[in-house]
């Protein structure tokens, strides 16, 4: 709760507690679980060298345990923290095979997550209409699914979109925007994953 209510420091003490007894129980899945959300604070708390270390531990776990969803979260965790740190490449093929595990699990939530993030990558790719298009894509599946972005998450993603949104005009925006959300969830995955100049 500490960390949805923006409280990281409180959300860090608790998680770190909750790791040192999963190691004492020995609770392997339980300890990746505590490792990537520890990591997540990190990253919201600025530390994203410290925030990757521990998804990739996080990661580790979870394939040596064989656990597909767990994995699939696990990377598009890095993925995020990758992108934070302006490591496209790696960001990308993060999120990729994040798309594969989760299309194999048909997880729709968590691909609106990662077509999130490949508008961000977008962003930083500067092509503003492909991020919009991205945003708009999860959006229609967000509605479709009845999973809305939390105000925490929808804020981080405009603050992300703000500086696609000032290279377009609001019309060239509501027509990317809608652009997305006309798309099928399959037509949408495809095009997150081409790398395409716009």
């Amino acid at each position: 709760m500490s960390w949805y209510q923006g409280d990281f420091s409180a959300a860090r003490a608790l998680y770190e507690e909750s790791l040192a007894i999963r190691r004492e129980l020995r609770d392997r899945w339980s300890i990746a679980n505590s490792l990537n959300n520890l990591g997540l604070v990190l990253r919201d708390q600025g530390d994203s060298a410290g925030a990757r270390a521990l998804l990739e531990q996080s990661l580790a776990i979870n394939r040596e345990l064989g656990d597909r969803w767990s994995v699939a979260n696990s990377l598009s965790s890095l993925g995020d923290v990758a992108l934070s740190q302006h490591d496209y490449g790696a960001a990308r093929v993060f999120l990729e095979e994040s798309v594969a595990i989760n299309q194999e699990l048909s997880d729709r939530r968590a691909i609106a997550f990662l077509l999130e993030f490949f508008a961000q990558l977008a962003v930083a790719r500067n092509q503003p209409r492909r991020a919009y298009r991205l945003k708009g894509a999860a959006a229609a599946l967000r509605d479709a699914i009845g999973a809305p972005l939390s105000p925490a998450e929808q804020l981080r993603l405009n603050q992300t979109l703000e500086t696609a949104g000032s290279a377009l005009s609001e019309i060239e925006k509501s027509t990317a925007l809608l652009e997305g959300k006309g798309m099928v969830l399959e037509q949408a995955i495809d095009y997150a994953l081409k790398d395409a100049s716009e």
